[in-house]
């Protein structure tokens, strides 16, 4: 949800960040952190 938040208040970069470290605990995520807050941001 932190995510959501960050994207919802134009803050890609809190999200980028977040979307990191979601990785490190969960190596079974694969996705490009930029590219996966900015798909959020353009809806």
């Amino acid at each position: 949800m932190q995510i959501i938040y960050a994207v919802l208040l134009d803050d890609i970069n809190g999200a980028v960040e977040k979307f990191g470290k979601a990785q490190q605990w969960d190596n079974k995520l694969k996705f490009d952190s930029q590219a996966r807050a900015k798909e959020l941001a353009a809806r």
